[in-house]
């Protein structure tokens, strides 16, 4: 669905979802810098980037009716993460 179609209201929900996720991945992350003080600390626009490009990954497959491969993107959502979070070079 195209959010601004769908109205202010539509687009506003989005919005604060993607927030709470980016605030997720924050919290998560200051609790793992307590056991990986080698990771880098990043900004807030990096942790809403890793919502929006969740989002978008798992959007493609839902808009063309691919639901069913949601469960392959867990490899690769958590090389992403863990890619921009822990600096961490992607698998192979």
């Amino acid at each position: 669905m195209d959010m601004p179609a769908a109205g202010a209201g539509a687009v506003n929900r989005m919005d604060a979802a993607q927030h709470r996720f980016a605030e997720l991945n924050r919290a998560w992350h200051r609790h793992a810098l307590n056991h990986h003080p080698d990771w880098p600390t990043v900004p807030y626009d990096a942790y809403l980037a890793l919502a929006g490009a969740t989002t978008e990954l798992v959007s493609v497959r839902v808009r063309h009716n691919r639901a069913a491969e949601l469960p392959a993107l867990e490899d690769t959502l958590v090389a992403l993460h863990l890619a921009v979070l822990a600096g961490q070079r992607w698998p192979s």
